[in-house]
């Protein structure tokens, strides 16, 4: 999903043309942007958001910065209720040289604000770019609680196992729905994503050794989700493919009851042409000069084996 994002979020805006896709790749369509791409646990303090700038499409990444002015960079979170306020602060590299997204984030170091359910929270941003100060602003409203992983039906499977009638099994989530949620994703993260681990008889694609050995971290994050769920208490489910699981070994997933603010954007940010070719932004909640998502979910976890 970082991947995707960024090639979402770096390029300049798109342009849409009657009846066929046209993208406008000059500078004149470029406007300075702040990126954010923030998300709230409940019951948990403010961790990583993510704060850079966009680029125009003909830019020299290798010589430019993800942010230009740390010092100058202001980043809060306010409890709107309350009127509760606390300023983040900044954690990254010694020196700005690296462009890794993840190396860059604004943290609640001290923990003083513990994010909890049914409230909302303001995000403010204020960033220096290009010789002005960009604002931007977010609110979400945090689900309430409810969500539980109840059940899996199995905790740990041979790859690709089929029972005694030769029906192909696979593992199978029972959640408990937070009441207002709609949309539950599960991260599937592999717990050892190394080459002697990988599963190379794959049987949905062919594996080359060469290249999966500079794409194993590819490989060890996949992602499932459903949505339209009732939104009363309830139980759903949630099937683990086997085409999300590339190694022999541990499984950490997490699964996430998102608000409003992070489904629509998870369903919308990678599916930015119409079918009649004309181009649409994803959905972006922020307000002001920004762009990306800032929501918040309730979150449970459970470990899964896959065995050789």
């Amino acid at each position: 999903m970082n991947k995707k994002l960024m090639l979402l979020l770096l390029p300049a805006l798109l342009i849409s043309a009657c009846g066929k896709g046209v993208v406008d790749v000059t500078r004149q369509s470029y406007e300075p942007k702040i990126v954010i791409e923030g998300l709230l646990i409940a019951a948990r303090p403010i961790g990583k958001i993510h704060i850079t700038r966009n680029f125009p499409v003909d830019a020299n990444l290798r010589t430019m910065s993800l942010i230009e002015h740390v010092e100058e960079t202001i980043v809060t979170v306010t409890e709107v209720a309350t009127g509760r306020k606390v300023t983040l602060e900044f954690r990254g590299p010694s020196g700005f040289g690296s462009h890794q997204l993840k190396d860059y984030y604004w943290t609640d170091s001290e923990a003083a604000l513990i994010i909890e359910h049914g409230k909302s929270y303001r995000l403010d941003v204020s960033m220096p770019i290009e010789g002005k100060v960009a604002n931007a602003s977010a609110i979400t409203h945090v689900p309430e609680a409810g969500m539980a992983i109840k059940t899996i039906n199995y905790n740990s499977l041979p790859y690709r196992a089929e029972d005694e009638s030769g029906e192909l099994q696979q593992f199978t989530i029972t959640l408990q729905r937070s009441p207002g949620v709609n949309f539950y994703m599960t991260t599937i993260e592999a717990q050892n994503a190394v080459l002697d681990s990988l599963i190379l008889d794959n049987a949905f694609e062919e594996i080359d050794i060469e290249e999966a050995i500079d794409d194993l971290d590819e490989y060890a994050y996949e992602v499932e989700w459903i949505q339209n769920t009732p939104t009363t208490p309830g139980e759903s489910f949630m099937h683990i493919y086997w085409n999300a699981l590339y190694f022999y070994g541990d499984y950490k997933l997490t699964v996430f009851g998102a608000d409003y603010n992070y489904a629509q954007f998870l369903q919308t940010y990678d599916e930015v042409q119409e079918m009649d070719g004309n181009f649409h932004e994803p959905y972006f909640n922020i307000d002001g000069d920004g762009i990306g998502y800032f929501g918040s979910a309730v979150v449970d976890t459970i470990n899964i084996n896959v065995s050789r």
